[in-house]
């Protein structure tokens, strides 16, 4: 899938994002929903990732109780968030996007060529 999508969009920074656990109630060795599937899935996905375009972002955290389940309250059926948590992910991503340097730099050249004031410190804090 990385594939089509770098032929599709060759300048494109790609997120891979881990796939969220499953609740207490819903983890099941028997079925697919399980932790242990997840986490075997996010290591596989995370090994795409190689931290210059393409970038794996795990919201696990945002989200699981203190042994790593999904938690009960943010979940209708132990798999998918509520809407009203939605947000809390877009700020994770928010916080967590990467700003290509080759789209950096072409937007904060000026036409002469020259680096325009402050461009140089967005370069360092970036």
């Amino acid at each position: 899938m990385v594939r089509q999508i770098r032929e599709w969009q060759p300048d494109a920074v790609i997120y891979v994002m881990a796939n969220l656990h499953v609740s207490r109630e819903k983890n099941s060795p028997e079925t697919e929903f399980n932790n242990i599937n997840i986490n075997d899935k996010n290591a596989a996905a995370a090994l795409l990732a190689n931290g210059k375009d393409i970038f794996y972002l795990d919201a696990n955290p945002l989200f699981t109780d203190e042994e790593g389940y999904l938690k009960e309250e943010l979940t209708f059926d132990g798999v998918h968030l509520y809407a009203q948590h939605y947000d809390a992910w877009r700020q994770f991503l928010l916080e967590h996007a990467v700003e290509p340097e080759r789209a950096h730099a072409a937007d904060t050249t000026g036409t002469d060529g020259a680096d325009p004031a402050g461009a140089e410190d967005a370069h360092a804090a970036g």
